[in-house]
């Protein structure tokens, strides 16, 4: 995938200094990385535009997963995605509708990225509607209202279930009071 040509796909001349700075250290390095920047700035596509030039398009597996605090941030974040065109696969999961419709949509999207809620993707991770063995990155996005959401427990038991995660990002809009110690960063 070609970044430039994805942002010029999206009518974007240039990113901001948050969005370049997260492109180049996801790009750029092996680190896990955190992204702090205020509601709005773009994070969403920080994030994705390397990650999806990271995606292997010939593996039809769940290559990073992508936990988010609820439905709204699921379809946003994949529809970002998909607005991007830019070949990688994606579905979202969240809670309000059967994991049965989820699994279909599943099997025959046979998505690359995977958007989702801590206890659907739990879910669907012990049925092995998803295999962990795929994952190499794992996204958090707002880690902190994950947290403050309660979702301590479930998001433990979604990254404990990733035995070949190399590459952990962790997006907030607020500077996080902790970091959760389960995620291992660094």
């Amino acid at each position: 995938m070609d970044i430039d040509k994805v942002l010029e796909k999206l009518r974007i001349k240039e990113l901001n200094n948050m969005q370049q700075a997260a492109c180049k250290a996801i790009l750029g390095t092996n680190d896990d990385i955190v992204i702090l920047s205020p509601t709005g700035s773009g994070k969403t596509l920080a994030y994705l535009l390397p990650s999806a030039h990271l995606v292997d398009e010939t593996k039809c597996q769940v290559q990073v997963l992508v936990v988010v605090p609820g439905r709204e941030l699921a379809l946003q974040s994949s529809n970002v995605l998909k607005s991007m065109a830019c070949g990688v696969r994606s579905a979202s999961c969240y809670g309000g509708r059967t994991a049965m419709e989820e699994h279909r949509t599943l099997k025959q999207v046979m998505p690359q990225v995977v958007f989702g809620t801590p206890g659907r993707l739990n879910d669907h991770l012990q049925k092995g509607n998803i295999s962990p063995y795929g994952v190499r990155m794992l996204v958090i996005d707002e880690f902190d209202k994950c947290l403050r959401m309660g979702f301590r427990a479930e998001m433990q038991t979604a990254v404990e279930s990733l035995p070949n995660v190399e590459r952990r990002v962790l997006l907030s809009a607020t500077d996080a009071e902790e970091m959760p110690r389960f995620v291992r960063m660094g």
